[in-house]
């Protein structure tokens, strides 16, 4: 049985490598599981993935979400992330449970991005924001929205392709960026 985890796991790494991408899956994200649990995972997992695709040689910076799959996804933070493509073809959905969500949201992303640079988001699939919840808090006086995106301090950003849906605030926020 360790032999046949070994070689599965030797697999998926060539896989991995020869691909040129790191998959999100390769990197424990599940798909179509809602929860806030698998949606910390997810997003754990796509922080792992970008970690990779950022410490890589040129030849595999790209982070992907397959398409014809959907993860739930809660905050996600990337620092100093240079030269990478994220290329989303499937969907990423906003965990909506407000209450386990950072408090003070105005001043953050659901993805946000540090002193990124020469970043590409692009891709046929979607991000849906599921912003509802957040817009009827703030109908009610509990104004602590987010954005889809959110980059600070970063050049040379580029989002092409993509659907962004039902952001609790803006699709795409850029503060003190080139």
């Amino acid at each position: 049985m360790g032999l046949r985890v070994c070689l599965t796991t030797l697999s998926l790494l060539l896989l991995q490598i020869c691909s040129g991408v790191h998959d999100i899956r390769d990197f424990g994200a599940i798909k179509s599981v809602p929860g806030y649990q698998i949606a910390k995972r997810n997003s754990e997992a796509i922080v792992k993935a970008f970690a990779a695709a950022n410490a890589s040689d040129s030849t595999d910076r790209e982070v992907f979400v397959p398409a014809d799959h959907v993860f739930v996804i809660a905050h996600i933070e990337l620092d100093y992330i240079v030269d990478v493509t994220f290329r989303i073809e499937g969907t990423l959905k906003i965990n909506d449970e407000l209450p386990l969500w950072p408090k003070d949201l105005g001043h953050i992303g659901a993805i946000n991005f540090l002193e990124a640079q020469h970043l590409r988001i692009e891709g046929a699939g979607t991000i849906d924001g599921q912003g509802l919840m957040w817009w009827r808090a703030c109908y009610i006086g509990k104004d602590d929205r987010f954005d889809i995106f959110r980059f600070d301090q970063s050049r040379w950003i580029e989002v092409r392709g993509l659907t962004l849906l039902n952001s609790p605030k803006f699709h795409l926020h850029f503060t003190d960026c080139l």
